[in-house]
């Protein structure tokens, strides 16, 4: 579960019915990030998730602006943008280098695509090991 879980669940739930994203993922998502930050807890990265998260608030914002602007439609489309945009990434093995400036800019767009699909986890931390990218994304996650 985790990212790839809401990568693959929102799509189908959407397609299924619209109306049903985000609400099975958020009730999943706290006590499965919740765990995953207690059992790789020497992993967190305060200062990083800081900065992701400093980010995330005004993309939380403008996400719920989105939501009351665009058409349905409009917002399927962005959200399968998003999915494909982050699995092209993800399969590229993209990386991106961990400054504050880029922290910001992933918490941002962590936030549109958190609150527009239930899809949040900053791809940015995609490059480290298995282990670390899970605490990481969780440590954002289970703050907001």
């Amino acid at each position: 579960m985790g990212v790839g879980f809401a990568m693959v669940s929102v799509p189908i739930l959407t397609l299924i019915n619209s109306e049903f994203p985000p609400i099975p993922q958020v009730l999943l998502a706290f006590p499965l990030t919740t765990y995953m930050v207690l059992r790789e807890h020497q992993h967190i990265d305060l200062r990083g998730a800081g900065w992701v998260l400093s980010g995330r608030l005004p993309g939380a914002i403008a996400g719920v602006a989105l939501l009351g602007l665009l058409a349905q439609r409009t917002l399927d489309g962005m959200i399968a943008g998003i999915v494909l945009a982050a699995a092209v990434a993800m399969a590229a093995g993209w990386s991106v280098e961990q400054t504050r400036r880029n922290q910001v800019i992933a918490g941002i767009a962590s936030g549109i695509s958190g609150t527009t699909s239930a899809i949040g986890g900053p791809v940015s931390y995609t490059h480290l090991r298995a282990h670390e990218t899970k605490t990481r994304i969780a440590d954002c996650d289970m703050l907001v």
